[in-house]
């Protein structure tokens, strides 16, 4: 590179190299990062008489670079892997990430959802709760609400969604996470298994152990 600098007078610009150095003079190199620039240098007849080197170590930036990426590299990984779908919202319940769970609930794409309001994918009664909802959140509420959404291919799903409102540093409001589970086949078999017990008029009860408080269903009482 030298040579090259110096026989073209192109100057040359190197951008986060790895270097290793003897620092210690005992042999064992260590890791540096730098930018850095090799420039030619003329006498007052224009010739060519040396290279100038210009270096700036920036070895802590990279090294923390690094670090930054291998934990978003890991936080992703988890994320996409997670048995719950996971859908990010802006201020303005626009979908800024969604991870591939949610797009197999939906059965869309996550470049057909970025960018869509949470509402586009609901049924209109829901469409309805989250919109109040949206308040809520608004003023730092979380909580766990059920939606009926519509998939790409027209089925209707019921989701259980956990959602928690997103402040930044100055407490403005920003937008929320849901996470977000299928609950479709768990509230048809109940559904069904009410049915069969007003069909069957087999009465239940339950206890709350906690509160003390004992619930009676209809059949039980006649």
């Amino acid at each position: 590179m030298l040579d090259q600098v110096y026989q073209t007078g192109e100057a040359y610009t190197g951008n986060e190299m790895l270097v290793q150095v003897d620092t210690e003079g005992n042999g064992t190199l260590t890791d540096f990062y730098i930018n850095f620039v090799y420039q030619a240098y003329k006498n007052n007849k224009g010739e060519i008489q040396g290279v100038f080197f210009f270096i700036n170590d920036i070895t802590e930036q990279v090294i923390s670079k690094k670090k930054i990426e291998k934990s978003e590299t890991q936080y992703r990984r988890i994320v996409e892997t997670a048995q719950e779908g996971i859908w990010l919202l802006d201020e303005n319940s626009k979908t800024t990430f969604v991870n591939r769970k949610m797009c197999e609930i939906l059965e869309y794409s996550e470049a057909e959802m970025l960018g869509k309001t949470n509402f586009s994918f609901m049924v209109e009664s829901s469409k309805e709760q989250a919109l109040t909802a949206l308040g809520r959140r608004r003023e730092g509420i979380a909580e766990n609400l059920e939606y009926k959404f519509i998939t790409k291919n027209g089925k209707h799903v019921v989701a259980k969604v956990s959602a928690n409102p997103i402040f930044d540093d100055a407490g403005k409001f920003k937008g929320s996470l849901g996470m977000v589970s299928d609950i479709t086949e768990k509230k048809h078999l109940e559904e069904l298994l009410a049915k069969s017990n007003r069909l069957a008029r087999i009465g239940s009860w339950e206890i709350d152990v906690v509160k003390g408080t004992v619930f009676w269903s209809d059949i039980t009482k006649e």
